[in-house]
């Protein structure tokens, strides 16, 4: 778990849209996924090499956000 204000420095992609986030959602798998509005991503070679997610679509720097890869 880390606050959204941290991530700034990871060179992550938000994904709010319901289709991107959908497709996330389809490639991980699993309930807990399941239950993440957004998410924050980093693409390596075509795959996703880090994945965190977070409740809700606004990235407010207090949220928290999940590390899922």
């Amino acid at each position: 778990m880390i606050r959204v204000r941290n991530l700034a420095d990871k060179d992550l992609t938000f994904l709010s849209d319901s289709q991107e986030t959908q497709a996330i959602k389809d490639h991980l798998g699993g309930t807990l996924v399941q239950e993440y509005d957004s998410f924050f991503v980093k693409i390596v070679k075509g795959d996703y090499s880090e994945v965190w997610g977070m409740y809700g679509i606004i990235p407010f720097e207090a949220k928290y956000a999940y590390r899922l890869i």
